[in-house]
């Protein structure tokens, strides 16, 4: 069993905390973890093998589409500390220039480049927070399957077919995009494999079907914005 665990973006989220310049998946929960720290241990317990997909060292904040101007940021949010941290928790695989694109191009490289003998594969978002028990709920599910949170928030679940599937469907997004509009925009994100109801629909038609999560009962949080981080650290604050 293998896990992916995408970990290549950059947004900003942490600037409200003095983290400007820190990756999203990095940043403190205020218990001495991160996202992808929570992510990476909770995979391996599960018996899976996990490969984290991260940028290159010093890959600049400036081929990132810009959140906000800070004219003091130094010039790349990928050090050597923040790699070196990620290769503590898995397998590290190196993204060129995922700034421009999107957590499934990212997926799709990154299904290129991990051992080829997997029986199960998971991909998880690395910027994801789930409270206590919510990976193994997810993981117990009948596989393959996608597990979605909310639109274009989704875990998925692959055998060798829906790997496949996946690929072949994400031909017509994969590549890099002059802009998040051009990206993201004219409802281009409901056709994503996670997208609802065009995307999510085109892979269940296609052999993986949907498992809806359980929210409110589960508790989660993406972080990609300061709200959504502050978000995540009340969660682990109140997670017992």
């Amino acid at each position: 069993m293998i896990a992916i665990i995408t970990a290549a973006g950059w947004k900003g989220a942490g600037r409200e905390r003095g983290l400007p310049e820190v990756p999203e998946c990095f940043l403190p929960l205020g218990d001495g973890t991160t996202t992808l720290s929570r992510m990476a241990t909770g995979l391996s317990s599960l018996g899976f093998s996990v490969h984290i997909a991260v940028a290159p060292l010093g890959y600049p904040f400036s081929a990132y589409w810009p959140k906000f101007i800070l004219d003091d940021l130094p010039e790349s949010p990928w050090t050597q500390e923040i790699l070196d941290y990620a290769g503590g928790l898995g397998t590290l695989i190196e993204i060129e220039n995922p700034g421009r694109s999107g957590s499934h191009d990212t997926i799709c490289k990154a299904m290129g480049m991990i051992p080829d003998n997997w029986g199960r594969l998971f991909i998880a978002r690395g910027d994801m927070l789930l409270q206590k028990g919510g990976l193994q709920k997810i993981v117990s599910h009948k596989w393959p399957a996608q597990h979605q949170l909310c639109p274009n928030h989704s875990f998925f679940m692959f055998d060798k077919k829906t790997a496949t599937i996946y690929l072949e469907y994400m031909k017509q997004f994969t590549g890099e995009w002059s802009t998040r509009d051009e990206w993201w925009g004219n409802g281009k994100h409901q056709y994503w494999p996670d997208g609802h109801p065009q995307g999510t629909q085109a892979m269940k038609e296609r052999g993986l079907p949907v498992h809806w999560s359980d929210n409110p009962v589960m508790k989660w949080a993406d972080v990609d914005s300061p709200a959504t981080y502050t978000n995540a650290i009340g969660i682990v604050e109140h997670d017992v």
